[in-house]
């Protein structure tokens, strides 16, 4: 019975964190998601990997929201391909919904 329980208790902390995996990794490309909205030619946006990209549970606010840090690479208005650098904090509101908190450049190139 003890054997049982373990591996039932055992069971679903794996599930929690292949929930919260999931989570990390989709809150890092809804970010990407969100910055390419506010590009000036976001068909031309190239992002690092989403495997590369820095994420981490937001440290304040409420439950399930997430800061990402990133970068893409696109064109601005004239042409010119432009590295710039987004802070983005998102949370998930429900299955496969999340809405934006906040995006910031930290380079002012878009």
């Amino acid at each position: 019975m003890k054997h049982a329980i373990t591996t039932a208790i055992a069971a679903a902390l794996a599930c929690l964190t292949a929930h919260a995996d999931d989570d990390h990794l989709n809150a890092k490309a809804i970010c990407q998601k969100f910055v390419a909205k506010q590009l000036k030619a976001p068909a031309t946006a190239k992002f690092e990997p989403v495997s590369s990209v820095a994420a981490q549970p937001a440290k304040d606010g409420p439950a399930n929201t997430w800061e990402s840090v990133g970068y893409v690479d696109s064109q601005n208005a004239f042409g010119a391909m432009l590295r710039s650098t987004y802070f983005c904090t998102v949370r998930k509101t429900g299955p496969d919904k999340w809405r934006l908190i906040e995006l910031s450049w930290l380079k002012d190139n878009v």
